[in-house]
């Protein structure tokens, strides 16, 4: 039986990295599940290098991870008024702070979070830079537990985030993750630097259009 569950898994898992390409991936991988569970019951502060400068972590957002749970009310506030401003990376952190109180909301937004953050991945000239995004799901462990163990409640999440992301700037700047990519690394290890990095702002109205269709249809 148990064998059976894991086949049909594994089957959704392939289909779902078939439809979506990897900048877009419609659920979190598989290992990032596993890889996080060992921290379900207690969310607790990133490891240094757990998540690397060049998929968007500072030391800024460090410090603010850092801060502790009994201070959730008071940064859940101030991101909640800033999330049309702040970086997809800050999103994650107000999901995972959310989560206690709001396993619904923390779920929208999760699923807000990776959908901004694909937009900004795919304004890169390099596309293997959107890779760093999984790097993220590392500070939200139980909301990946609820993804696999309740996929009506991501379905209807998604939908919501779609909805919510209507309110968003079209030209946010992707540099946050665009350094992530193999050009980057190439470009840092000949020390040069690296400038054409992101595509022409002209397509970016396209490309956000583009990722929100993704994301509705992965919701029906």
């Amino acid at each position: 039986m148990l064998m059976d569950v894991l086949k049909k898994c594994v089957l959704s898992l392939f289909v779902v990295g078939m439809v979506f390409p990897y900048t877009l991936r419609a659920e979190p991988r598989t290992e990032d599940v596993q890889r996080t569970q060992v921290s379900i019951s207690s969310p607790s502060v990133l490891r240094r290098g757990v998540i690397p400068k060049t998929a968007g972590f500072t030391s800024a957002f460090g410090d603010l991870h850092g801060q502790p749970l009994e201070n959730d009310q008071a940064l859940v506030e101030d991101l909640k008024s800033r999330i049309t401003l702040v970086s997809p990376p800050y999103i994650f952190e107000l999901a995972r702070r959310t989560f206690e109180d709001d396993p619904q909301e923390a779920l929208t937004l999760f699923w807000l979070a990776k959908l901004r953050a694909h937009i900004d991945g795919q304004k890169c000239m390099d596309p293997t830079a959107a890779s760093g995004i999984r790097h993220w799901h590392t500070i939200v462990p139980r909301i990946l537990a609820m993804i696999q163990n309740d996929p009506e409640a991501s379905q209807r999440a998604k939908a919501e985030a779609v909805n919510r992301e209507e309110v968003f700037l079209t030209d946010s700047s992707p540099r946050w993750i665009c350094f992530n990519g193999q050009q980057a690394a190439k470009a840092a290890a000949a020390k040069i630097p690296y400038k054409e990095w992101h595509k022409p702002t002209s397509q970016w109205a396209s490309i956000r259009e583009n990722a929100r269709d993704l994301m509705k249809k992965s919701a029906q």
